[in-house]
């Protein structure tokens, strides 16, 4: 990755946080280089929002976040969305928290997820 493009994740991973600010807490815990393991963190924590009864609009917030960043992203953050949010959605997740989220995950996301996993997680 050129030092623009960190540059560019950076500012991804700073806006996420300045989004929703419950998630710096979760990014901070890794070192700054780490930005790949960041981003699997918000996927993380989009995850198991939907694992509280009945109060999926937190975890829907997050999708549809990431569903508008992807369609107006730059090919370095769409190729983060794709390789470290969506491959990591619902990743060893209880089945409730997977049939919740499955339904409010917008097209675009749920594409990317089952080109890379070759099916739907359910």
């Amino acid at each position: 990755m050129t030092k623009e493009e960190e540059k560019i994740i950076e500012e991804f991973l700073s806006e996420i946080c300045a989004v929703f600010p419950e998630i710096k807490p979760l990014m901070d815990k890794h070192e700054d280089y780490l930005n790949t393991s960041k981003m699997e963190e918000f996927a993380n924590a989009t995850t198991r929002a939907f694992g509280r009864t009945n109060k999926p609009e937190r975890g829907k917030e997050y999708l549809e976040y990431m569903s508008k960043k992807l369609d107006r992203s730059k090919p370095i953050e769409a190729k983060f969305i794709d390789t470290y949010y969506v491959e990591n959605l619902f990743w060893d997740s209880p089945k409730e928290n997977v049939e919740v989220g499955w339904q409010y995950t917008p097209n675009n996301l749920k594409r990317l997820y089952v080109k890379f996993h070759g099916n739907e997680p359910l």
